[in-house]
Protein backbone atom coordinates (compact mmCIF):
# COMPACT_ATOMS: atom_id res chain seq x y z
CA UNK A 1 0.00 0.00 0.00
CA UNK A 2 1.44 3.32 -0.83
CA UNK A 3 0.08 6.93 1.28
CA UNK A 4 1.34 10.06 0.21
CA UNK A 5 1.62 12.87 2.26
CA UNK A 6 1.01 15.63 0.04
CA UNK A 7 -2.49 16.54 -0.83
CA UNK A 8 -2.21 16.94 -4.48
CA UNK A 9 -0.04 13.95 -4.59
CA UNK A 10 -3.34 11.74 -3.21
CA UNK A 11 -5.98 13.47 -4.84
CA UNK A 12 -4.11 12.77 -8.01
CA UNK A 13 -3.60 9.48 -6.77
CA UNK A 14 -7.17 8.86 -6.10
CA UNK A 15 -8.41 10.26 -9.26
CA UNK A 16 -5.96 7.83 -11.04
CA UNK A 17 -7.06 4.74 -9.64
CA UNK A 18 -10.97 6.16 -9.72
CA UNK A 19 -9.99 6.38 -13.33
CA UNK A 20 -8.78 3.19 -13.94
CA UNK A 21 -11.72 1.45 -11.99
CA UNK A 22 -14.10 3.50 -14.11
CA UNK A 23 -12.52 2.36 -17.64
CA UNK A 24 -11.98 -0.88 -16.55
CA UNK A 25 -15.30 -1.67 -15.81
CA UNK A 26 -16.36 -0.15 -19.28
CA UNK A 27 -13.96 -1.95 -20.72
CA UNK A 28 -12.77 0.95 -22.41
CA UNK A 29 -9.51 2.41 -23.28
CA UNK A 30 -8.42 6.14 -22.46
CA UNK A 31 -6.25 7.30 -24.97
CA UNK A 32 -4.12 10.75 -25.82
CA UNK A 33 -3.29 12.55 -28.85
CA UNK A 34 -0.47 14.21 -27.39
CA UNK A 35 1.49 10.93 -26.18
CA UNK A 36 0.70 12.07 -22.77
CA UNK A 37 -2.45 12.50 -20.00
CA UNK A 38 -2.20 15.30 -18.00
CA UNK A 39 -4.12 15.37 -14.69
CA UNK A 40 -5.43 18.56 -13.33
CA UNK A 41 -6.78 17.92 -10.05
CA UNK A 42 -7.70 21.85 -8.71
CA UNK A 43 -8.11 22.85 -12.13
CA UNK A 44 -4.76 25.26 -11.62
CA UNK A 45 -3.27 24.35 -15.06
CA UNK A 46 -0.87 22.62 -12.54
CA UNK A 47 -0.48 18.49 -13.27
CA UNK A 48 -0.50 16.87 -10.12
CA UNK A 49 -0.05 13.45 -12.19
CA UNK A 50 1.16 12.66 -15.72
CA UNK A 51 1.07 9.35 -17.54
CA UNK A 52 3.14 9.25 -20.62
CA UNK A 53 5.30 6.52 -22.59
CA UNK A 54 7.91 6.52 -20.21
CA UNK A 55 6.12 5.58 -17.17
CA UNK A 56 3.92 7.28 -14.27
CA UNK A 57 4.71 10.98 -12.32
CA UNK A 58 3.56 11.97 -9.16
CA UNK A 59 4.34 15.79 -9.10
CA UNK A 60 6.28 15.77 -12.22
CA UNK A 61 6.69 14.57 -15.12
CA UNK A 62 8.08 11.25 -15.10
CA UNK A 63 11.71 10.18 -16.11
CA UNK A 64 11.33 6.61 -14.92
CA UNK A 65 8.62 4.25 -14.94
CA UNK A 66 7.33 5.35 -11.56
CA UNK A 67 8.60 8.99 -10.76
CA UNK A 68 7.65 10.67 -7.64
CA UNK A 69 8.29 14.18 -6.57
CA UNK A 70 7.05 14.82 -2.99
CA UNK A 71 6.53 12.06 0.83
CA UNK A 72 5.58 8.38 0.36
CA UNK A 73 5.11 6.22 2.99
CA UNK A 74 5.24 2.39 2.01
CA UNK A 75 3.19 0.15 4.47
CA UNK A 76 3.53 -3.60 4.50
CA UNK A 77 5.44 -4.72 1.94
CA UNK A 78 6.70 -3.55 -1.76
CA UNK A 79 8.17 -6.10 -4.55
CA UNK A 80 10.03 -4.58 -7.20
CA UNK A 81 10.86 -6.77 -10.57
CA UNK A 82 9.12 -9.75 -8.62
CA UNK A 83 6.21 -11.06 -7.14
CA UNK A 84 6.00 -10.04 -3.31
CA UNK A 85 8.58 -11.24 -1.24
CA UNK A 86 8.99 -11.87 2.30
CA UNK A 87 10.54 -8.82 3.44
CA UNK A 88 9.34 -5.15 3.78
CA UNK A 89 11.41 -4.12 0.77
CA UNK A 90 12.09 -6.78 -1.81
CA UNK A 91 13.89 -5.91 -4.55
CA UNK A 92 14.98 -8.33 -7.69
CA UNK A 93 17.72 -6.35 -10.30
CA UNK A 94 20.13 -3.93 -9.08
CA UNK A 95 19.90 -0.97 -6.63
CA UNK A 96 21.26 2.30 -7.42
CA UNK A 97 22.32 5.01 -4.50
CA UNK A 98 23.82 8.27 -5.11
CA UNK A 99 27.27 9.24 -3.58
CA UNK A 100 29.00 12.57 -2.53
CA UNK A 101 32.79 13.15 -2.75
CA UNK A 102 34.40 15.25 -0.01
CA UNK A 103 37.62 17.13 0.05
CA UNK A 104 37.04 19.63 2.63
CA UNK A 105 36.02 19.72 5.77
CA UNK A 106 31.82 20.55 5.22
CA UNK A 107 28.32 19.70 6.37
CA UNK A 108 27.00 19.21 2.62
CA UNK A 109 27.41 15.42 2.29
CA UNK A 110 24.64 15.41 5.23
CA UNK A 111 22.12 14.77 3.26
CA UNK A 112 23.69 11.47 0.97
CA UNK A 113 23.77 8.04 2.45
CA UNK A 114 27.38 7.43 0.56
CA UNK A 115 30.49 9.89 1.29
CA UNK A 116 33.49 9.48 -0.37
CA UNK A 117 36.28 11.39 1.82
CA UNK A 118 38.93 12.74 -0.74
CA UNK A 119 41.81 13.06 1.65
CA UNK A 120 44.53 13.92 -0.56
CA UNK A 121 44.42 17.63 -0.34
CA UNK A 122 44.66 17.55 3.35
CA UNK A 123 42.97 15.90 6.80
CA UNK A 124 39.30 15.83 6.92
CA UNK A 125 37.14 16.23 9.98
CA UNK A 126 33.61 15.06 9.58
CA UNK A 127 30.64 15.90 12.15
CA UNK A 128 28.05 13.05 11.97
CA UNK A 129 24.71 15.31 12.82
CA UNK A 130 22.47 14.74 15.67
CA UNK A 131 21.06 11.47 16.58
CA UNK A 132 17.97 12.46 18.11
CA UNK A 133 16.80 13.89 14.44
CA UNK A 134 18.29 11.07 12.85
CA UNK A 135 16.75 7.92 13.91
CA UNK A 136 17.68 4.77 11.58
CA UNK A 137 19.82 6.90 9.63
CA UNK A 138 22.94 4.69 7.64
CA UNK A 139 25.46 6.32 6.72
CA UNK A 140 28.86 4.78 5.19
CA UNK A 141 31.70 6.56 4.88
CA UNK A 142 34.84 5.35 2.21
CA UNK A 143 38.37 7.09 2.33
CA UNK A 144 39.41 7.02 -1.18
CA UNK A 145 43.29 8.46 -0.97
CA UNK A 146 45.77 6.73 1.28
CA UNK A 147 46.88 10.36 1.93
CA UNK A 148 46.31 12.57 5.19
CA UNK A 149 43.89 11.53 8.04
CA UNK A 150 40.16 10.86 8.68
CA UNK A 151 38.19 11.57 11.20
CA UNK A 152 34.60 11.40 12.10
CA UNK A 153 33.16 12.94 15.39
CA UNK A 154 29.68 12.97 17.14
CA UNK A 155 28.91 14.90 20.24
CA UNK A 156 26.38 12.23 20.82
CA UNK A 157 29.39 9.36 20.49
CA UNK A 158 29.65 6.70 17.69
CA UNK A 159 29.17 3.51 20.39
CA UNK A 160 31.85 5.03 23.02
CA UNK A 161 33.63 6.91 21.13
CA UNK A 162 33.77 10.85 20.54
CA UNK A 163 35.99 10.41 17.24
CA UNK A 164 36.90 7.32 15.30
CA UNK A 165 40.20 8.10 13.19
CA UNK A 166 41.86 6.49 9.82
CA UNK A 167 45.15 7.60 9.10
CA UNK A 168 47.30 7.50 6.29
CA UNK A 169 48.43 4.24 4.86
CA UNK A 170 49.54 2.90 1.70
CA UNK A 171 47.21 -0.12 2.47
CA UNK A 172 44.02 -0.31 3.77
CA UNK A 173 41.29 2.27 2.42
CA UNK A 174 39.07 2.69 5.78
CA UNK A 175 35.53 1.97 5.50
CA UNK A 176 32.77 2.65 8.31
CA UNK A 177 28.98 2.54 8.73
CA UNK A 178 27.13 3.81 11.27
CA UNK A 179 23.21 4.02 12.40
CA UNK A 180 21.40 6.33 14.70
CA UNK A 181 18.88 5.23 17.42
CA UNK A 182 18.09 8.50 18.14
CA UNK A 183 20.15 8.75 21.19
CA UNK A 184 23.98 7.59 19.86
CA UNK A 185 25.45 6.70 17.12
CA UNK A 186 26.42 2.98 16.40
CA UNK A 187 29.12 1.56 13.99
CA UNK A 188 27.92 -1.58 12.45
CA UNK A 189 30.93 -2.11 10.23
CA UNK A 190 34.49 -0.68 9.99
CA UNK A 191 37.37 -1.95 7.66
CA UNK A 192 40.29 0.32 8.99
CA UNK A 193 43.92 0.25 9.48
CA UNK A 194 44.49 2.82 12.56
CA UNK A 195 45.48 2.80 16.05
CA UNK A 196 43.75 1.87 18.96
CA UNK A 197 41.68 4.36 20.11
CA UNK A 198 42.29 4.91 23.81
CA UNK A 199 38.80 5.38 25.70
CA UNK A 200 38.78 1.37 25.69
CA UNK A 201 41.50 1.69 28.29
CA UNK A 202 41.22 0.86 31.77
CA UNK A 203 42.42 4.18 33.69
CA UNK A 204 41.97 6.66 31.91
CA UNK A 205 40.12 8.91 33.97
CA UNK A 206 40.58 11.95 31.94
CA UNK A 207 41.07 13.36 28.41
CA UNK A 208 41.12 16.35 26.11
CA UNK A 209 41.33 17.06 22.75
CA UNK A 210 41.53 20.64 21.25
CA UNK A 211 39.86 19.95 18.64
CA UNK A 212 36.61 18.64 20.26
CA UNK A 213 34.51 19.52 23.26
CA UNK A 214 35.59 23.16 23.78
CA UNK A 215 33.04 25.49 25.09
CA UNK A 216 32.90 29.57 25.67
CA UNK A 217 30.69 29.48 28.91
CA UNK A 218 30.23 27.45 32.05
CA UNK A 219 27.06 26.19 30.95
CA UNK A 220 28.37 25.07 27.77
CA UNK A 221 25.89 26.54 25.38
CA UNK A 222 28.19 28.27 23.58
CA UNK A 223 30.40 25.69 21.86
CA UNK A 224 34.18 27.02 21.04
CA UNK A 225 35.01 25.98 17.38
CA UNK A 226 35.81 28.96 15.52
CA UNK A 227 39.72 31.01 15.33
CA UNK A 228 39.82 33.04 18.59
CA UNK A 229 37.40 31.90 20.42
CA UNK A 230 38.15 31.52 24.33
CA UNK A 231 37.82 28.57 25.94
CA UNK A 232 35.79 27.79 29.63
CA UNK A 233 35.06 24.51 29.45
CA UNK A 234 37.28 21.84 28.17
CA UNK A 235 35.37 18.90 27.99
CA UNK A 236 36.60 15.92 29.45
CA UNK A 237 36.25 12.89 26.45
CA UNK A 238 36.82 9.59 28.92
CA UNK A 239 33.33 9.62 29.93
CA UNK A 240 34.11 10.49 33.72
CA UNK A 241 33.07 13.81 33.44
CA UNK A 242 36.07 15.17 34.81
CA UNK A 243 35.39 19.21 32.53
CA UNK A 244 38.64 20.88 32.67
CA UNK A 245 37.30 24.61 33.78
CA UNK A 246 38.88 28.02 34.11
CA UNK A 247 38.85 30.07 37.43
CA UNK A 248 37.91 32.82 35.34
CA UNK A 249 36.37 34.18 32.06
CA UNK A 250 40.11 36.61 32.10
CA UNK A 251 41.69 32.79 32.17
CA UNK A 252 40.42 31.39 29.31
CA UNK A 253 42.74 29.90 26.52
CA UNK A 254 42.24 31.18 22.42
CA UNK A 255 41.50 28.41 20.01
CA UNK A 256 44.61 29.20 17.53
CA UNK A 257 45.19 28.26 14.33
CA UNK A 258 48.41 30.10 13.43
CA UNK A 259 49.42 27.55 16.01
CA UNK A 260 47.68 24.25 14.99
CA UNK A 261 49.05 21.02 14.63
CA UNK A 262 48.45 18.73 11.59
CA UNK A 263 45.42 20.81 10.54
CA UNK A 264 43.88 20.91 13.86
CA UNK A 265 43.34 24.06 15.73
CA UNK A 266 45.30 24.10 19.79
CA UNK A 267 44.35 25.71 22.84
CA UNK A 268 46.45 28.59 23.11
CA UNK A 269 48.14 29.64 26.52
CA UNK A 270 49.21 33.16 27.37
CA UNK A 271 51.97 32.48 29.58
CA UNK A 272 50.04 35.24 32.35
CA UNK A 273 47.23 33.72 33.49
CA UNK A 274 45.63 31.04 31.51
CA UNK A 275 45.11 27.79 32.87
CA UNK A 276 42.46 25.08 33.19
CA UNK A 277 41.22 23.49 36.68
CA UNK A 278 40.87 19.60 36.49
CA UNK A 279 38.46 17.76 39.40
CA UNK A 280 40.15 15.72 41.79
CA UNK A 281 40.71 12.05 40.49
CA UNK A 282 41.80 10.25 43.99
CA UNK A 283 43.22 11.06 46.66
CA UNK A 284 45.09 8.41 47.70
CA UNK A 285 48.06 7.40 46.90
CA UNK A 286 48.81 4.63 44.17
CA UNK A 287 49.70 4.45 40.47
CA UNK A 288 49.24 7.52 38.01
CA UNK A 289 50.33 8.49 34.39
CA UNK A 290 49.69 11.25 31.93
CA UNK A 291 50.35 11.97 28.02
CA UNK A 292 50.88 15.70 26.73
CA UNK A 293 50.70 16.49 22.85
CA UNK A 294 51.91 20.14 22.68
CA UNK A 295 54.21 22.82 21.41
CA UNK A 296 55.69 26.20 22.31
CA UNK A 297 56.85 28.96 19.52
CA UNK A 298 57.09 31.73 22.25
CA UNK A 299 60.29 31.91 24.56
CA UNK A 300 58.86 34.98 26.79
CA UNK A 301 56.73 34.01 30.10
CA UNK A 302 57.77 32.42 33.25
CA UNK A 303 60.72 30.01 34.12
CA UNK A 304 59.90 25.86 34.60
CA UNK A 305 56.71 26.68 32.77
CA UNK A 306 54.06 23.81 33.68
CA UNK A 307 51.76 21.78 30.96
CA UNK A 308 49.86 19.75 33.55
CA UNK A 309 50.35 19.90 37.70
CA UNK A 310 49.18 17.70 40.38
CA UNK A 311 49.60 19.37 44.29
CA UNK A 312 49.67 16.89 47.29
CA UNK A 313 48.05 19.75 48.90
CA UNK A 314 51.02 19.79 51.90
CA UNK A 315 54.42 19.78 50.14
CA UNK A 316 56.22 22.96 49.24
CA UNK A 317 55.87 22.59 45.07
CA UNK A 318 53.82 20.03 43.07
CA UNK A 319 57.00 18.25 42.44
CA UNK A 320 57.76 17.44 46.46
CA UNK A 321 55.72 14.57 48.30
CA UNK A 322 53.14 12.96 46.44
CA UNK A 323 52.87 15.57 43.97
CA UNK A 324 54.00 15.46 40.10
CA UNK A 325 54.27 17.70 37.12
CA UNK A 326 55.16 17.42 33.50
CA UNK A 327 56.71 20.72 32.09
CA UNK A 328 57.36 22.31 28.82
CA UNK A 329 60.99 21.78 26.99
CA UNK A 330 63.04 24.39 29.00
CA UNK A 331 66.92 24.85 29.24
CA UNK A 332 67.61 25.47 33.42
CA UNK A 333 64.48 26.32 33.46
CA UNK A 334 64.48 28.76 30.93
CA UNK A 335 61.50 28.31 28.43
CA UNK A 336 62.98 27.52 24.94
CA UNK A 337 60.81 26.45 21.40
CA UNK A 338 60.05 23.06 20.69
CA UNK A 339 57.79 21.67 17.71
CA UNK A 340 54.97 19.51 18.58
CA UNK A 341 55.63 16.37 20.82
CA UNK A 342 54.17 13.83 23.43
CA UNK A 343 55.70 14.37 27.06
CA UNK A 344 55.05 12.31 29.80
CA UNK A 345 55.29 11.85 33.62
CA UNK A 346 57.65 9.74 35.12
CA UNK A 347 56.29 6.03 36.08
CA UNK A 348 55.21 6.47 39.56
CA UNK A 349 53.60 4.39 41.76
CA UNK A 350 53.14 6.96 44.96
CA UNK A 351 51.10 10.03 43.76
CA UNK A 352 48.25 11.30 44.47
CA UNK A 353 45.71 13.10 41.27
CA UNK A 354 44.49 16.07 43.06
CA UNK A 355 44.48 20.04 42.91
CA UNK A 356 45.02 19.29 39.29
CA UNK A 357 45.85 22.16 36.56
CA UNK A 358 46.79 22.27 32.84
CA UNK A 359 48.94 25.35 32.31
CA UNK A 360 50.20 26.44 35.05
CA UNK A 361 51.91 24.71 38.85
CA UNK A 362 48.86 23.88 40.85
CA UNK A 363 50.66 24.67 44.26
CA UNK A 364 51.00 28.26 43.44
CA UNK A 365 49.73 30.21 40.89
CA UNK A 366 52.55 30.91 39.06
CA UNK A 367 54.64 28.94 36.33
CA UNK A 368 52.14 29.68 33.26
CA UNK A 369 52.54 27.82 30.11
CA UNK A 370 53.15 30.25 27.27
CA UNK A 371 52.56 27.61 24.62
CA UNK A 372 49.83 25.58 22.74
CA UNK A 373 47.96 22.43 24.27
CA UNK A 374 46.63 19.72 22.04
CA UNK A 375 45.73 16.74 23.64
CA UNK A 376 45.96 15.36 27.38
CA UNK A 377 45.13 11.84 29.16
CA UNK A 378 45.38 11.64 32.60
CA UNK A 379 45.73 7.67 33.91
CA UNK A 380 44.65 6.51 37.69
CA UNK A 381 47.34 3.53 36.08
CA UNK A 382 50.14 2.92 34.49
CA UNK A 383 49.85 1.53 31.42
CA UNK A 384 51.31 -1.59 30.23
CA UNK A 385 54.06 -2.09 27.56
CA UNK A 386 51.65 -2.99 24.94
CA UNK A 387 49.36 0.27 25.79
CA UNK A 388 51.73 2.41 26.20
CA UNK A 389 53.20 1.49 22.81
CA UNK A 390 49.19 2.07 21.41
CA UNK A 391 48.61 5.03 22.80
CA UNK A 392 51.67 6.49 21.62
CA UNK A 393 50.76 5.39 18.32
CA UNK A 394 47.44 7.05 18.30
CA UNK A 395 48.92 10.35 19.49
CA UNK A 396 51.47 9.78 16.64
CA UNK A 397 48.98 9.28 14.41
CA UNK A 398 46.59 12.02 15.22
CA UNK A 399 49.09 14.77 15.26
CA UNK A 400 51.10 14.25 12.91
CA UNK A 401 53.95 13.30 15.04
Amino acid sequence: MVVLNDLKLRNALLLCAMCLFFFTNLNADLKSNTGSINFDVNSNQQKEMVLNSVGLGIGTTPSANLHVVGNAIIQNKLSIGATLGSSNLHIEGTVGLSSYVVTSVTTDWQDHSIVLVDTSSDNIILNLPAAVSNVGRIYQFKKISTLNQFSIQSSDNIDTMSEIMFSANTSTLAYLQVISDGTTWHALDMVAETALNPSILTGLKAWYKSDLGTWQDAAKTLVASAVNDPVYVWEDQSGHGNDAVVAADANRPLLSSANQIYGRLTLQLDGVDDYFNVPDIRGSTGDQYAYVVSQRKYVTGSTWQRLISSWDGVSGDDYQGSGWSILGDHSTGTAIVYNPKISTTAIATDHTIINIRLGSNASANNQFLHGNLAEVLIFDTIPTSEEDAQILEYLTLRWGL
